[in-house]
């Protein structure tokens, strides 16, 4: 048989409560809040008195209770455990919150449920930890464009709907003509910020779907999924010369640079990762070599 807790008992609990960082509330069955620790009075800026006792929604704003609080107190009302992550503004911070919020059920002495416990722990740090490691992992950190890996991993996605799906998956390589002279008079630091203006007007002549990467050095790689035309496909080698049809200008002077576009087409060319790359990348060299702007795809 529980025994009640003595009044010494019951305030070393609330003690330990308020010692806690994250957000803590009961909620009855009536929606009404039980229990708040400290840290949910300094989140909400509001006193003890105007939460306990007082529906959910009057603290939270009927549209936050209806779509989410509500769905997930009727669950563990029901006996469920609920986790989940969302982002949340809170009048005593500074910025909106990452928050990681559990519905834990509470039971009375008979083993049903008569209240949830909602706990709610601050993630934000922890998931922008998370995002600069995906930024490292992905991106090239000179171009902000995706890294060899990366734009490697979204050809493979693509290619894969391409043969499920019965469709087409289109990569094509640029090289940049004469960078070298750059980086020889200019030096690397000079030679970077063209790279940097290189991925910056190459990105503004594709589109939404057309995704672009550094593949390393001076040379990029566009991955097309869906279908083109012979017509649509010179479109796109097109767009791509013109993004340096305009001489880039640094410290050390102005350059003009050109650029020589290879190409292959899944089902066309092979139907594999690495025949698609080998072709594209034989093709450019063959581009560079005889300068010719529609001899590579």
């Amino acid at each position: 048989m529980e025994q009640e807790l003595t009044a010494e008992q019951a305030s070393a609990l609330i003690s330990i409560i308020n010692s806690v960082k994250d957000h803590l509330s009961i909620v009855d069955r009536q929606y009404r809040y039980q229990i708040v620790n400290d840290a949910y009075l300094r989140a909400t800026c509001r006193r003890r008195d105007e939460i306990v006792g007082h529906y959910v929604w009057d603290v939270i704003g009927d549209e936050a209770f209806q779509n989410l609080a509500k769905p997930n107190l009727d669950r563990c009302l029901r006996g469920h455990s609920v986790c989940y992550q969302a982002q949340f503004s809170f009048p005593g911070y500074d910025e909106p919150k990452v928050m990681e919020v559990t519905y834990e059920p509470v039971l009375d002495a008979q083993g049903a449920v008569n209240s949830v416990m909602v706990s709610t722990h601050d993630v934000t740090e922890l998931e922008r930890s998370k995002s600069q490691l995906s930024e490292l992992a992905n991106l090239d950190p000179l171009t902000r464009l995706p890294n060899r890996r990366h734009i490697r991993e979204i050809l493979s996605k693509a290619l894969a709907r391409a043969m499920r799906d019965d469709g087409e998956c289109h990569v094509f390589f640029c090289d940049l003509n004469d960078f070298k002279c750059i980086n020889d008079e200019a030096g690397h630091d000079q030679g970077d910020v063209v790279l940097c203006e290189v991925a910056l007007r190459l990105r503004s002549v594709l589109r939404g779907h057309e995704d672009l990467g550094r593949w390393g050095g001076d040379e990029f790689l566009v991955v097309i999924a869906g279908s083109l035309s012979d017509a649509q496909r010179f479109g796109v080698v097109s767009r791509l010369r013109d993004a340096l049809l305009q001489p880039i200008r640094i410290e050390t002077g102005t350059y003009q640079l050109g650029i020589s576009v290879g190409s292959a087409h899944y089902p066309d060319d092979g139907a594999d990762l690495a025949t698609l790359l080998r072709l594209g990348d034989s093709r450019m060299y063959q581009d560079k070599s005889n300068r010719s702007a529609d001899s590579s795809f």
